[in-house]
């Protein structure tokens, strides 16, 4: 018989830690309507200005038609502008409206909250090492994503 503990088991656990991530997330900055994925794209934009939407999703580690759908709605609230490339009409390139970096300033304090409220239980320490840790199992897997997508795009 297999040995499984539910409260051991690092899906579930990663699932309940984002239920309270969108519950600290929605406590903290609900009154903008925005969703910790749309200040994500937000936050990107702020940092690098104006980009492709697949180089926007893949550093807000979103999923193309995740990203788009973000846009979208994004862009019908004003915070994101989006045109074509000149250099090349397949493209979208996507940055912050003025609105836009407005409301990402006015609600960083918020954010930065929401990540001392999760790490709260935790001493300082061992904030850093689950940062770290979290970062690395990031990285792994999208190590792998990356070198599946690239298989893929070779066979064809």
């Amino acid at each position: 018989m297999v040995e499984f503990e539910l409260i051991s088991a690092p899906g579930h656990l990663v699932r309940r830690l984002a239920q309270i991530q969108t519950a600290v997330f929605a406590e903290e900055v609900g009154d903008s309507r925005l969703t910790s994925p749309q200040f994500a794209v937000l936050d990107v934009l702020a940092n690098q200005g104006s980009i492709d939407q697949i180089t926007l999703g893949r550093a807000a580690g979103i999923d193309r038609s995740t990203t788009a759908d973000l846009v979208n709605r994004l862009v019908e609230r004003g915070l994101v502008e989006r045109r074509r490339s000149r250099a090349d009409a397949r493209r979208n390139l996507v940055r912050l409206s003025p609105a836009g970096r407005e409301l990402h300033q006015q609600l960083l304090p918020n954010v930065v909250r929401v990540g001392e409220r999760l790490l709260a239980p935790l001493a300082e320490n061992d904030r850093r090492v689950l940062i770290v840790l979290m970062q690395r199992l990031i990285l792994g897997h999208q190590a792998a994503e990356d070198v599946t997508r690239s298989d893929d795009a070779a066979t064809g």
